[in-house]
């Protein structure tokens, strides 16, 4: 795997801090380390670095809110799949399952229908907004002018209008599955090209899968042979994101890892790590990520 930074012995990484504030590149905040707790990362350094890379170009989330007792929900995950035949790169999906808490009459699987819920996708659309009906949508996250979910037959303006919009931080992801113990290492690399005015973001990493067959309600009944598509597994971060505590100015980069531990029924050639920057404040995503794990 080629990560990121190499995490050296403390005396070690002060020698080579030092060594890199003598030659004026890059001044350096000590890594925090944390092996024992899942929900924080292995490791997690950040420093400010004198050599300023361009922009990447803006990418948009796609977050489609689905149940599978939802008829129109294939509808929507239609819509998701053709913007990102369209936009390519630019889009990333993710389909969010929540359980039966939110939304019974469409979520709950009922002992027929293919039981994908994910209580975490419950944490977040609670934390932002929950919908009042599927199928729905978030593009971004952000409010364009009705709320920040919409009805999928909507999307496409918001993806153009979000795609427009400059870009001043970028999202480096590797990822490195290790098959005999089933886990993915994930080394996510951020890096502000600008200044920031919103002092409040965090990082979140999920893993998503696709092409898993299952039964799903739809128009015509019960589909018995269903594909979902781009399904939150889980977050390798908090539901609703770490946070980066560190002055948000041109040239910060945070460097961090994070492990997976996948469950055997998840088929690693299916599955995505998709990483976000995105506000804890006003809860809108920056920047978006995805690559697959193998």
């Amino acid at each position: 795997m080629n990560t990121f930074r190499n995490h050296f012995p403390t005396f070690t990484f002060l020698f080579s801090a030092f060594i890199l504030l003598a030659l004026g590149s890059c001044e350096e905040e000590p890594p925090f380390i944390s092996l024992t707790d899942d929900a924080k990362p292995l490791t997690d350094t950040n420093y400010i670095t004198s050599t300023i890379p361009p922009a990447q170009e803006k990418k948009v989330l796609i977050e489609d809110i689905s149940g599978v007792n939802c008829v129109n929900c294939p509808a929507a995950a239609d819509k998701a799949e053709a913007i990102l035949l369209a936009k390519g790169s630019k889009v990333t999906v993710v389909t969010l399952m929540p359980d039966k808490s939110l939304l019974p009459q469409f979520t709950d699987p009922k002992n027929i229908f293919t039981p994908l819920t994910n209580n975490k996708a419950n944490q977040l659309l609670n934390f932002i907004t929950p919908p009042n009906g599927l199928p729905a949508g978030m593009i971004n996250r952000g409010d364009f002018g009705n709320g920040r979910t919409m009805a999928w037959q909507f999307w496409d303006g918001p993806v153009d209008t979000e795609l427009a919009k400059p870009n001043n931080v970028n999202i480096e992801l590797e990822t490195d599955y290790d098959a005999t113990k089933n886990t993915v290492l994930v080394s996510i690399r951020v890096t502000y090209v600008e200044d920031q005015t919103d002092s409040l973001q965090n990082i979140s990493l999920m893993i998503t899968e696709t092409d898993i067959k299952g039964v799903q309600k739809d128009l015509s009944g019960t589909n018995t042979d269903y594909t979902f598509k781009h399904i939150m597994r889980d977050f390798a971060t908090n539901a609703l994101g770490d946070p980066i505590k560190a002055t948000l100015v041109k040239g910060r980069v945070i460097e961090r890892q994070y492990l997976i531990n996948m469950d055997p029924s998840w088929v690693a050639a299916n599955c995505e790590i998709v990483g976000l920057v995105h506000s804890r404040q006003g809860k809108v995503v920056y920047q978006s990520v995805h690559k697959k794990v193998l």
